[in-house]
């Protein structure tokens, strides 16, 4: 019933997220329409910032600053920037990043280089990439996105991006630059506006590249620039940047293609994403293609007359091959081989949007960021579209959201946002109050649980009646197992006073028979209770030696100590200090012969009162030699004993057994110390 109520009362309350994003500061750009980015130039897990901008004379120039905030280099480029963020990265492998950037002078296109030699010093390259058409003294082109692949399979990766002419028309097409070589090579030219993205869609080790193109007809119709924008292409590159296949064309102004591998059955696919959106025409959906470039199959998509309403996401989660599928409300889907939608049960709003992946928790699975379009936020998603995590921040319509890491050594990098001449600095990771939520539920739990607790208190004082026939079982137990004499004690005491009569010994007779009623009459009296006092412990055990001591015709004597101040009224086990001289007598002293001696000693030490029994009987080994060891049942039923009574009775008990020794290390006798204490 409590776990009913509790889920109930769990189901309504909200549960804290299990990953979070706290900002940490804001700041001004050092540079108005400069472009920040973060970057470990010297491999010391701290990032240095790099600031792109153009130098009051209309050229490049670059501030590095160390992490604090001390500028350690100014470098100065020809030409005037690139509209973008610089990209760094470790081409050559050598441990140490380096930054790339583009710029432009007069009539041509450039990349800019800066190389760390690891001694806080640095040097640049220039390259040239291709010469522009420009239209109305415009520089109406941009370079992106740049991203790193080795494309000779050499251990040296190359820079690849994109250039895009607007008006001027031309350059429009991929390239890539070897650092190593010091080289630049280009892909096919053409009409259309495609950035390629990095896949593996064969069974060699060399990178494919599949195109996302967009028709946007500024190419005439008369011009012989192939591949015009006045449709959108399929595309897939080698590593040689040529084409895999012919490009197939989809007719249509305003429209565009996505494109991801996937893969079927063991085989490798291109999945495409067309959208044709104009006044005559509308066409949303998935098609097959195999490598070839054959389409094999189609899907026409719901809601096709809403611009822009689904977005390919390939699931970087290792192991899922899915492809997901985003829309403009926020839905998602996963899509197979027989390009069906399924929905996933995660809305996601503004997923479609364009978005950059990147590790910002440092967990070696990279998560989307994405601006969200009511440009006040951004949001943090983990690759398999879960756990949103939904960042307020007031964006800035005219300009693009930037994110990059920020390194700060051992401490968890922070994730670096600019925004125009904004930049902001967020934290981002597991929110440790997720897992609260668990102890939270479980104190739901354990208060209802202890509220009907509270109503059913008669049930409650049921179970303490219960408790209380348990320990008067266990003192009956007790009582059983302590109510024990010897018989064999019991048959010869009896024998040796028939014989004292028998010889007429009537005194003799009297005295031993008196010992032995008052050891009969401490047994039987009081036979209800499980425990006595020391002191009538002690008054047993010296009327049970009287009679050995007679017996054995003094053969062996005794003697009883009680050291000042030890504990004589400490409730014990009945017969306990008994048991030990019993044995003493058996096992040790009747084969020693004359002069034997027994000693019983009680103190007080540390808070606990201490009974030595110790005799100079023939010890164990020769007792087991001679066949006179016993079966260790008394002692075992004594331990059980004890351990009933520390139940019952709150009094601690143990006993250790010490084999003593003469000078001459022979057998010496037995001791037994009894440590005796309160535990509650």
């Amino acid at each position: 019933m409590a776990l009913a109520v509790a889920l109930a009362i769990i189901f309504f309350i909200p549960s804290p997220e299990k990953y979070k994003a706290d900002p940490v500061s804001t700041g001004v750009a050092n540079k108005t329409d400069g472009f920040e980015t973060f970057c470990d130039t010297d491999n010391d897990n701290y990032s240095e910032k790099i600031i792109l901008f153009n130098s009051q004379k209309g050229e490049a120039a670059v501030k590095i600053i160390d992490t604090a905030n001390l500028q350690i280099q100014w470098l100065d480029f020809e030409g005037a920037i690139c509209p973008a963020h610089p990209v760094t990265g470790d081409a050559d492998h050598d441990g140490r990043q380096e930054i790339y950037f583009s710029t432009w002078d007069q009539d041509s296109l450039f990349i800019n280089i800066i190389l760390c030699s690891g001694n806080g010093s640095f040097s640049t390259k220039r390259k040239f990439i291709t010469q522009t058409n420009l239209k109305g003294n415009m520089d109406d082109y941009r370079v992106q996105p740049y991203q790193f692949c080795d494309l000779q399979m050499d251990g040296s990766d190359e820079l690849l991006f994109n250039v895009f002419a607007g008006y001027s028309l031309q350059p429009r097409r991929m390239y890539a630059y070897d650092l190593k070589a010091d080289s630049i090579f280009a892909g096919p030219l053409m009409g259309c506006q495609v950035i390629f993205v990095p896949c593996q869609l064969d069974d060699d080790p060399f990178p494919e590249f599949l195109g996302q193109s967009s028709s946007s007809d500024n190419i005439p119709g008369d011009s012989d620039i192939p591949y015009k924008d006045s449709s959108s292409w399929i595309m897939a590159l080698d590593h040689k940047l040529e084409f895999i296949f012919p490009p197939v064309e989809l007719p249509g102004h305003k429209s565009y293609i996505q494109t991801q591998k996937i893969e079927i059955d063991g085989k490798n696919y291109i999945l495409a994403l067309h959208e044709l959106m104009n006044p005559v025409k509308s066409i949303q959906c998935l098609l097959l293609l195999n490598l070839s470039g054959e389409i094999i199959k189609r899907n026409d998509l719901p809601n096709p007359f809403i611009p822009e309403n689904y977005r390919l996401l390939c699931n970087h989660h290792p192991g899922d091959n899915r492809i997901i599928i985003g829309t403009r409300k926020g839905e998602s889907y996963t899509t197979g081989n027989d390009l069906k939608l399924t929905e996933t049960g995660k809305s996601i709003k503004d997923i479609y949007s364009s978005h950059t992946r990147l590790d910002a928790d440092q967990d070696g699975s990279d998560e989307i960021l994405f601006q969200n379009a009511d440009f006040e936020s951004f949001t943090i998603i983990r690759n398999d579209l879960s756990h949103p995590v939904r960042v307020q921040v007031p964006f800035d319509r005219a300009h693009t959201a930037y994110f990059c890491l920020q390194k700060r050594g051992n401490e968890q990098p922070l994730l670096f946002l600019q925004l125009g001449d904004r930049e902001m600095w967020f934290s981002y990771g597991i929110n440790y109050l997720w897992y609260s939520k668990i102890p939270m539920w479980a104190g739901i739990y354990f208060f209802i649980l202890g509220f009907i607790f509270m109503i059913r208190k008669f049930q409650s004082l049921q179970q303490k009646k219960a408790k209380d026939r348990e320990n008067r079982l266990a003192e009956l137990q007790l009582s059983r197992v302590s109510s024990y004499l010897d018989p064999h004690f019991t048959f010869n005491t009896l024998n040796t006073v028939s014989s004292l009569i028998y010889k007429e010994e009537k005194v003799k007779a009297y005295e031993i028979l008196t010992r032995f009623a008052s050891l009969i009459r401490a047994v039987l009296s009081q036979s209800g209770s499980t425990a006595t006092t020391l002191e009538s412990e002690l008054r047993f055990v010296k009327d049970y030696m009287d009679i050995q001591v007679f017996r054995f015709g003094h053969a062996f004597d005794y003697e009883i100590q009680t050291i000042d101040g030890a504990d004589l009224s400490l409730p014990v086990p009945k017969m306990m200090i008994q048991q030990y001289a019993e044995n003493a007598v058996k096992h040790g002293l009747k084969n020693r012969g004359q002069g034997g001696k027994l000693d019983i000693i009680v103190a007080q030490q540390d808070g606990s009162t201490t009974v030595t029994i110790r005799d100079n009987g023939v010890g164990r080994a020769k007792a087991i030699e001679l066949g006179e060891a016993g079966t260790g049942r008394g002692i075992s039923t004594l331990e059980n004993v004890y351990d009933l009574f520390e139940k019952t009775h709150g009094i601690k008990i143990t006993h250790a057994f010490t084999d003593l020794f003469d000078v001459d290390g022979k057998a010496a006798g037995t001791g037994v110390n009894l440590r005796i204490w309160k535990v509650n």
